[in-house]
């Protein structure tokens, strides 16, 4: 999700969880093998859990380059999400190292930092 007041969040829902609305929880975040730091999570309804990074932009990016992702919050949730994550959120395909600037993502002005 991206608004002008958050930028970007992300938010993973499970109908499995039966969590405390409002409650941060500890989470780690890896795209590719690298974690991705600046990231905290609460949880939002009842099977919600809302991932708020502290650039969205970077966020962005990342999964712009065809990352998988790994999320984990212990003893709760762990999923993992495959390298076509960016394209279905709506992002543009990834680009190579030699693309060049007009052929790159362009993100909204409400997710770049």
């Amino acid at each position: 999700m991206v608004s002008r007041a958050r930028g970007l969040t992300m938010m993973v829902k499970d109908s499995a969880l039966n969590l405390p609305e409002g409650k941060p929880i500890d989470v780690t975040l890896k795209l590719g093998n690298k974690p991705f730091t600046g990231v905290t999570a609460q949880v939002l309804g009842n099977n919600e859990i809302g991932i708020f990074p502290e650039h969205g932009a970077a966020l962005a990016l990342a999964l712009g380059d065809g990352a998988s992702a790994h999320f984990e919050a212990p003893k709760i949730e762990t999923i993992d999400f495959p390298s076509s994550l960016a394209s279905c959120l709506g992002f543009a395909p990834a680009h190579g190292a030699g693309a060049s600037a007009s052929s790159r993502p362009r993100w909204p002005k409400s997710i770049k930092d």
